[in-house]
């Protein structure tokens, strides 16, 4: 799994992200020497478009790329905010 302390800067850069209510889950694998995969679930405001969620994500994984060394892979999976309450 990844440093407790690389996790914490993934957290902070998405939870500093507008639109985003919460991470739901987050995982973490590694996949070589000092490298890693990581998987995101997080509930999105619904009133955010499509397009809008998209360009969210992919300034979430830029983000992440930038500042956390050894990440390969960012797999983030969007929730909604309202509907997954209900559940």
């Amino acid at each position: 799994s990844m440093p407790r302390d690389k996790r914490a800067v993934i957290r902070n850069i998405v939870n500093k992200t507008q639109h985003i209510d919460r991470i739901n889950r987050m995982q973490s694998m590694v996949t070589g020497n000092n490298t890693y995969m990581v998987l995101i679930s997080l509930n999105m405001d619904d009133e955010v478009k499509v397009y809008e969620a998209e360009n969210i994500i992919e300034n979430i994984k830029a983000e992440i790329v930038k500042k956390v060394d050894g990440i390969v892979s960012i797999y983030i999976e969007i929730k909604d905010s309202v509907r997954n309450r209900q559940f």
